[in-house]
């Protein structure tokens, strides 16, 4: 039941793709893959499509974000996970947007993470995005507030 809530949750984070989803709990292709189908099979997540060329993206059903308010009844508490605290706090110490390569130097993440965070970030108001080919992040007041409820 631990492990998949952990999985619930770190879809739910934004890392919602295949190759994300195998990065961030370090499995091969096949692994992701039967854990995804598995929670698919559960009611848990569903297929969303193609988010970019060759990525399926997926989303939790009504049943999985059930299962996540359930033991995370305030849903706007649910732990982010550590990468996107790294981020965050790398952003909150610059006054000015940071190059995605900065927060990949400051963070110690690979461009793929930096990506899903800021994306993830983004999508929740935590931080802002700016610039097409040399992506910029800075965060945002309430980025700022909640590296203070940590």
């Amino acid at each position: 039941m631990d492990n998949i809530l952990n999985y619930l949750r770190i879809l739910n984070a934004g890392y919602n793709t295949n190759a994300a989803f195998m990065d961030v709990l370090n499995l091969d292709c096949s692994e992701a893959a039967e854990i995804i189908e598995n929670l698919i099979s559960k009611g848990l997540v569903k297929r969303l499509g193609r988010r970019y060329i060759g990525f399926v993206s997926y989303s939790l059903t009504e049943n999985g974000k059930k299962m996540i308010e359930k033991e995370y009844p305030d849903i706007s508490k649910l732990p982010l996970p550590e990468d996107q605290w790294k981020v965050l706090t790398a952003m909150k110490k610059t006054s000015r947007p940071m190059l995605v390569k900065e927060i990949e130097d400051a963070t110690g993440l690979d461009n793929s993470r930096v990506s899903n965070c800021l994306t993830f970030l983004s999508e929740h108001g935590y931080s802002r995005d700016q610039g097409l080919f040399l992506r910029k992040a800075s965060i945002t007041e309430q980025g700022l507030k909640i590296l203070q409820q940590r």
